[in-house]
């Protein structure tokens, strides 16, 4: 009987992205920019809607965990598209430098 290792996605991943530096800025920026973003929006949004209580670390804390999970893949799949949209709106401009 042949005993096979169960191939995890943090493996594929790390397979799918090892020899692609442009892939590697990209997941680094998506991370970066996910815990920034995150932590400000979730602060803010807190604190204006509990306010600074007992539970204010927790929740806080909790709200920012999820957000930042909710925000990594659409960073990834949306920044492309946005990459793309900017590109075309200042193609003019590209175009036009001396």
């Amino acid at each position: 009987m042949e005993c096979r290792q169960v191939d995890t996605f943090g493996q594929r991943l790390y397979e799918l992205i090892k020899d692609r530096p442009k892939m590697k800025r990209k997941i680094a920026f998506a991370m970066i920019m996910g815990v920034i973003t995150t932590c400000i929006i979730s602060f803010s949004l807190i604190a204006i809607n509990v306010g600074f209580t007992e539970k204010f670390l927790l929740l806080w804390l909790k709200s920012w965990f999820l957000s930042y999970a909710i925000v990594i893949p659409a960073i990834l799949v949306i920044a492309p598209k946005i990459e793309k949209l900017v590109a075309s709106l200042f193609k003019e401009e590209a175009t036009n430098v001396i």
